[in-house]
């Protein structure tokens, strides 16, 4: 189920200001919310653009609306912080661990501790960018 007019709608623009932005007519527009043709690759891209969605979250293929950018993950891995218990010493680079739980050595102390990260990250390995 294409969410195309549901995303619209949201963004409280009507199916001419859209059509006019994509460069299509409105009832292209009419059309593809109600599924009775389907949008061209180049077309998706540009919905999911204006939109400010993935492409997937359009076609009903994920409920992800919006993938984090490279930026965003980048932000998201300095604010993950891991302490040792024992000497409460910040360990210099948590995103190096493994795994997400697991065993490992103080930095400062040396000793031993249980780690949990209970950070999750869901992405896209396709970025618009690299389709444009």
């Amino acid at each position: 189920m294409f969410r195309i007019q549901q995303c619209r709608q949201d963004m409280g623009m009507s199916q001419q200001e859209l059509a006019d932005l994509l460069g299509v007519t409105r009832q292209s527009i009419s059309l593809y919310e109600k599924e009775e043709r389907e949008p061209k690759l180049e077309v998706w891209i540009k919905l999911a653009k204006y939109l400010n969605v993935d492409v997937a979250y359009l076609q009903g293929v994920s409920d992800v609306k919006k993938s984090p950018t490279l930026d965003e993950l980048e932000m998201l891995q300095g604010e993950r912080d891991l302490y040792c218990p024992y000497c409460g010493t910040e360990q210099m680079n948590p995103w190096e661990l493994p795994t997400d739980e697991g065993e490992t050595e103080c930095d400062y102390c040396g000793r031993e501790f249980h780690y949990e990260c209970e950070v999750e990250v869901v992405y896209s390995s396709m970025k618009l960018e690299e389709v444009l």
